[in-house]
């Protein structure tokens, strides 16, 4: 089977990922600021920042809707199909907000650092879930992959030391249910997102 990604392809995608990683980490530091030395409430927080990236990404969408008729052409569907509006709205409570909600709560009652590593607990999860669904056993270097990942949350949470958190115990919980909802926002929305486009469904969610 011939590949369809391209050298040109491939560099735009790794700087793509490159520019998403440097923005996230960009984010919590922001957010940072804004809970710890500007004292905002969480909830103030999040509303600027999910109606401003709600607004972005539906002008994005409508700004290259052209360049994607077979997106365009469907998207007024999504109000008529009863499963896809009821995803997008799981999709919105339990995957975007929810995740974005308990991020900034465990950086709250953290530090950003603290928080994303908590939060990429999620790709354990990721990867049980895809395992059990392609019924296939993880390789051993996936395996150690997952055990490293565990082993670096044990010695941030304690420090080493079994019994004793080293960060506080609401860090804990919120970071363990934004990996949990974070799981879901990547999972869930698969299908309609290759339906309707990233940006819209995204943009809908926020």
């Amino acid at each position: 089977m011939k590949s369809h990604f391209t050298p040109h392809k491939d560099i735009t995608g790794t700087l793509s990922i490159l520019l998403a990683t440097l923005c996230w980490g960009f984010s919590g530091c922001s957010g940072q600021y804004l809970l710890h030395d500007l004292a905002l409430p969480t909830p103030v927080v999040l509303c600027i920042r999910q109606i401003s990236a709600g607004i972005i990404l539906i002008a994005l969408d409508l700004l290259f809707r052209k360049s994607t008729q077979r997106h365009a052409s469907c998207r007024s569907s999504i109000r008529t199909s009863k499963k896809d509006l009821l995803i997008l709205i799981f999709f919105a409570i339990f995957g975007i907000c929810l995740t974005q909600y308990t991020f900034f709560m465990a950086i709250y009652y953290s530090d950003s650092g603290t928080a994303t590593v908590l939060q990429y607990l999620s790709t354990i999860l990721i990867f049980l879930v895809t395992c059990v669904r392609t019924k296939t056993l993880p390789t051993k270097t996936e395996s150690a992959a997952v055990l490293a990942a565990v082993a670096g949350t044990f010695l941030i949470s304690t420090g080493g030391r079994p019994g004793n958190l080293a960060i506080s115990g609401y860090a804990l919980l919120f970071g363990v249910i934004c990996a949990i909802s974070y799981s879901t926002y990547t999972l869930i929305p698969g299908r309609i997102v290759r339906t309707y486009g990233a940006k819209y469904v995204v943009g809908a969610g926020c």
